[in-house]
């Protein structure tokens, strides 16, 4: 079997910023407990060795992890994941007088920080991100005038144009360069005036761009990652998108390969999202390669 390996994959920065933030911590405080609010990055390999520092994952939504919060020892020590989250979660956490260390990707932050800057201007904030995402509700969360993108809301950005400021368009990290692009067009058609930040991160689209030249010749491509993981599932996308006589596979780890099925291929392609562990990707590859 002939194997294509996409190039990068393993952890981007901002997962090993986030992982080596949390062990340092439990390196740091041997004895107190410490939870991830949320995910630290979508992806349960990372909660498993996080889990053997004993380090918690509370894997609530933000609606339900105030209450959660409210139970924790006094002595806690709380991360923040990658992805973002509200300020009033952070408020409550020290409300509740516990440590707080933020995992915040800085890419992230960065596009929390454009929001936060265009809202104090007066702007309105056209936001491009998946439903219920936690960059999503963290972005949502910095003010009023943040709105999510929908189609169904065309019409009322229209209203937009009155302002004597025009709104800021800008989007999820994660999401798939290509997909923003029709949608850039449908807002423009109706403000003209938007001013557009495309704030998808490096590492998210080096790893697009190594899906899409996959040779088109490849029988199967196999994406590594996390059912939820945004990047992860844009690559299965794009895998689709972009090979369409290929089948395309999302699978979590090796022992979600089917190698009965897989020996009838004679070539095929290997992505990573990117916060999938190197070793777990090296073991389908190396299997892959074992297979005469």
């Amino acid at each position: 079997m002939k194997v294509f390996v996409c190039q990068p994959h393993g952890y981007c920065e901002g997962v090993i910023k986030a992982i080596n933030l949390a062990l340092k911590t439990r390196e740091n405080y041997p004895l107190r407990p410490i939870y991830i609010i949320g995910m630290l990055v979508h992806n349960e390999h990372v909660n498993n060795i996080l889990l053997e520092h004993k380090i918690t994952t509370l894997d609530y939504t933000f609606s339900e992890l105030k209450d959660v919060m409210s139970e924790l020892p006094s002595e806690s020590i709380v991360v923040f994941t990658a992805h973002g989250h509200p300020a009033s979660l952070e408020s409550y956490a020290r409300k509740l007088n516990l440590t707080i260390v933020d995992a915040t990707c800085s890419y992230v932050s960065d596009n929390l920080h454009l929001i936060q800057e265009a809202t104090n201007n007066g702007q309105k904030v056209i936001y491009i991100g998946k439903e219920n995402h936690p960059e999503t509700l963290s972005a949502l969360s910095i003010g009023q005038n943040v709105f999510l993108y929908r189609k169904d809301d065309l019409d009322y950005y229209r209203t937009f144009c009155q302002d004597s400021i025009p709104p800021l368009v800008i989007n999820q990290t994660t999401l798939a360069y290509d997909s923003l692009l029709p949608i850039h067009y449908q807002i423009r058609n109706v403000i003209p005036q938007a001013i557009f930040a495309e704030e998808i991160c490096p590492a998210t689209r080096l790893r697009q761009n190594a899906v899409k030249n996959i040779p088109q010749e490849v029988d199967a491509i196999l994406v590594v990652g996390s059912k939820r993981s945004a990047n992860t599932n844009h690559l299965v996308s794009i895998a689709k998108e972009s090979h369409p006589k290929a089948e395309v596979y999302l699978i979590d780890s090796i022992n979600d390969l089917d190698l009965t099925k897989v020996r009838h291929f004679k070539f095929v392609a290997v992505s990573a999202g990117a916060s999938t562990p190197l070793e777990v990707t090296e073991k389908v590859i190396s299997a892959l390669k074992a297979i005469e």
